[in-house]
């Protein structure tokens, strides 16, 4: 098995003809015209394995098993659950892939896993071992320079409903003056995804690269290890959600679609079960109103910039 452990990304060069950065988090509003395909597959969930599509689904609807071996894509999150299942379906495109591990034994696992899903790709499966402190992997410059009309660059971030629970902190990220309130930091993470992407479309989009928020939907994964045993039951427990838990490969199926599907392609926004998300005003579980707020979205940006000390461009 060919696996390269890389240490620093900076050893990436400029040839690379396209990122799409694929991460474990919304610009101005922008819209697909008219209903996908897989909204009518969503509107009757039966639970985990239905009709909903996969990941690999998404790929072969889009006509693109082995179709884009001069791409490359680099996912995070990529040792479990759902980036498991979005870098196997990226791999059958035939592109190069890039994983950012922390773990390096569980990353020969994944990639592996990987590999053995897909026959048909002759790249290796690039693992790149970075730590949370490193910046190395800072791609903007390739983002950028890799972008064409054709086929400019994306940025996936994944979100979800707990974004919904607070805006990010912008007065207390690191909760030093009030109290540590677990479900407040994931939701706040969660806002800071969205807010996120929505700034690099604002910044960057007309440069070609742009920027999507997916919110995966219910998928067991092992997230719910840091949830006690009492709250896990009584998410099994609930009627009315048996029959929207996905599968993990389910679950994967609206970022591997914001990342190659053509319908989206030039565009940032929220998207939700292969569609655009709505605001909570016109559905249920839509997107807090706090989604969008340029003005909290450009000093997370700056404040982000300021304790990673690189410069904050575009102001």
């Amino acid at each position: 098995m060919n696996i390269r452990i890389l240490y620093r990304l900076s050893t990436l060069t400029r040839n690379i003809i396209r990122y799409a950065t694929v991460t474990s988090a919304k610009p101005p509003r922008m819209e697909i015209s008219g209903i996908t395909k897989y909204a009518s597959l969503h509107a009757a969930p039966n639970g985990p394995g239905d009709a909903r599509p996969t990941a690999l689904q998404i790929i072969q609807d889009e006509g693109l098993l082995g179709k884009l071996p001069d791409k490359v894509f680099l996912v995070t999150g990529c040792t479990s659950g759902i980036g498991v299942e979005t870098a196997k379906a990226l791999y059958a495109t035939g592109a190069r892939l890039f994983l950012p591990v922390r773990d390096l034994k569980k990353g020969v696992e994944v990639v592996e896993e990987i590999r053995s899903s897909y026959t048909g790709n002759q790249h290796a499966v690039e693992l790149l071992h970075v730590e949370l402190d490193s910046l190395d992997s800072l791609l903007k410059s390739t983002l950028l320079a890799s972008a064409t009309p054709e086929f400019p660059s994306r940025v996936v971030t994944v979100t979800s409903g707990a974004h919904g629970i607070t805006a990010p902190l912008r007065d207390d990220y690191n909760f030093e003056k009030i109290a540590y309130d677990p479900w407040k930091s994931y939701g706040q993470s969660k806002s800071a995804n969205i807010w996120m992407a929505n700034e690099i479309e604002r910044r960057y989009g007309s440069k070609g690269l742009h920027a999507t928020s997916v919110t995966p939907g219910l998928i067991w994964s092992g997230l719910q290890k840091h949830v006690g045993e009492d709250v896990k039951k009584g998410w099994e427990e609930l009627e009315d959600w048996k029959p929207l838990w996905k599968t993990a490969a389910q679950g994967a199926a609206t970022t591997v679609w914001a990342a190659v599907g053509e319908a989206w392609k030039g565009k940032g926004g929220l998207l939700s079960h292969c569609q655009a998300w709505k605001p909570a005003e016109e559905e249920k579980d839509g997107y807090a109103a706090h989604a969008f707020d340029e003005e909290g979205e450009g000093v997370l940006w700056r404040d982000s910039c300021g304790m990673v000390g690189v410069e904050a461009d575009g102001d």
